[in-house]
């Protein structure tokens, strides 16, 4: 049985494949996952579609609420967003080129690459830098939705340092609808759950552009197949435009640095000296906000954390493995770059060629986007709260039910084995206060009962 998924999650469970192994439990970053009559419950209050439960589930209960490829017969015109790190899936043989073209192969009409509004993104971020009285420091990168959820959910004094910039798949989206006939279809090609959520309950801003969103494994096989299609027919698709190559070249260039776990504070840099940190991976990501919420990182004006380990090359919809990931972008990037010196388009490009973009002033800083520009890729809307952790709303009700709390721990046996259905002890504490759960779904309790009634005498099970 499959069970349906949220509006507002993208995370969902096959029950029947579920056999409450607790391993999931135990993984969540955000504590959102309980064992309950022997199978899996996702508590969409705390969910931050992370998708670490669909990377450790052994038995592949968890899944991504992708769209189905039949959807891409629907429409006159659909067009696919690519993400930098999706070029990152495909063996190194297959030229970007041939990727967009194995994408439209298999019913997209329109390709629009993420990695060329990344620069636009970076400037506006420059630009809120320098010209922001009195900034945040640091100000934490808003491209992650998990690390946005995280945020909400455990650090909300930390929402105001959020950089108030839209992330470069919303501002590909606009521009794809912009360029588009009234009437076409945007689909993201996702790599993790928390991406397709954004797309539907954007965060910071009203309405996404974006229409619905496929997860990579979702696509894979069929792209696979058109690449192989398409490798036995070399020349199927000439190039015309003059100017395809330095494009290219410029896309594959911003693709090999955004993809990776730092590649949005390196480009930061180049346009403007900023002291940065960044934080890969969820463990990491929580430290990382943990210090910030202390005033630990205050040295820092910002802070890159994303909630996957490499990035969104290790988003949990992909397929191919971070390491080669990695390489296949490095060498993708090596490969553009030798064919544009010695290719058939270098009078072209001589011609034609790019000026570097001016660095952004630390004191004085030059206008680096068009008049209204910064406007139209700002944020609308606050991103609330989310409250998942408060006990009671009545504060003295909240404080008795944290001091029963605090004696219930006391009485369990602190190994945190999640063996109850819950992550750890506290957490069982906390759903017993909460009236979700008992003292004896703890095993050890419930031994040290069955050893009372058997033998008559207590051994005990706390500390």
């Amino acid at each position: 049985m499959k069970t349906h998924s949220s509006a507002f999650h993208s995370v969902g469970l096959y029950s029947h494949m579920c056999k409450g192994c607790t391993i999931c439990v135990t993984g969540c970053p955000a504590e959102a996952i309980r064992v309950r009559n022997g199978k899996a419950v996702i508590m969409e209050e705390r969910c931050i579609d992370c998708g670490e439960c669909i990377r450790h589930c052994p038995n592949k209960a968890k899944y991504a609420a992708s769209l189905d490829i039949a959807e891409l017969q629907k429409g006159r015109r659909r067009a696919a967003l690519l993400t930098p790190s999706f070029y990152g899936q495909f063996p190194v043989k297959y030229t970007a080129d041939m990727i967009r073209d194995a994408v439209r192969n298999i019913g997209f009409t329109d390709v629009f690459d993420v990695a060329d509004d990344t620069e636009t993104v970076t400037r506006a971020t420059a630009e809120f830098l320098a010209r922001t009285e009195n900034p945040p420091h640091p100000v934490i990168s808003s491209s992650c939705p998990a690390v946005i959820k995280l945020i909400q959910i455990r650090f909300p004094s930390l929402i105001e340092n959020l950089l108030p910039v839209l992330p470069p798949v919303e501002v590909t989206a606009r521009r794809a609808r912009k360029t588009l006939p009234p009437g076409s279809k945007i689909y993201l090609i996702s790599p993790c759950p928390a991406k397709m959520t954004a797309a539907r309950v954007p965060l910071g801003y009203d309405g996404s552009q974006i229409d619905g969103s496929f997860s990579v494994g979702t696509l894979y096989i069929a792209i696979l197949s058109a690449l192989k299609k398409n490798a036995a027919e070399p020349d199927s698709h000439p190039e015309t435009d003059p100017d395809a190559g330095r494009r290219r070249h410029e896309t594959i260039r911003n693709t090999t640095v955004w993809s990776k776990e730092s590649g949005e504070s390196e480009c930061l840099s180049d346009m403007r000296r900023t002291a940065w940190i960044s934080a890969g991976g969820i463990p990491q990501a929580i430290s990382a906000l943990e210090a910030i919420e202390a005033g630990l990182f205050s040295v820092y004006e910002f802070a890159e954390i994303a909630a996957c380990n490499g990035g969104c090359l290790g988003g949990p919809l992909n397929i191919t493995c971070v390491p080669e990931a990695q390489a296949i972008i490095r060498n993708r990037l090596q490969q553009t770059a030798h064919a544009e010196a010695h290719g058939r388009h270098s009078g072209q490009q001589q011609q034609t060629g790019q000026t570097p973009p001016e660095p952004v002033s630390d004191q004085k800083p030059a206008t680096i986007l068009q008049p209204g520009q910064q406007e139209k890729i700002t944020f609308s809307r606050d991103i609330p709260p989310r409250p998942g952790r408060i006990l009671d709303a009545d504060f003295s009700k909240a404080r008795a039910m944290l001091e029963k709390m605090e004696r219930i721990i006391d009485e369990l046996p602190g190994l945190d084995c999640g063996s109850c259905g819950a992550p750890n002890c506290r957490a069982l504490a906390e759903d017993i206060v909460r009236g979700n759960a008992a003292k004896e779904d703890c095993v050890t309790i419930m031994k040290a009962q069955y050893e009372t009634l058997l033998f008559g005498q207590k051994n005990g099970g706390g500390k």
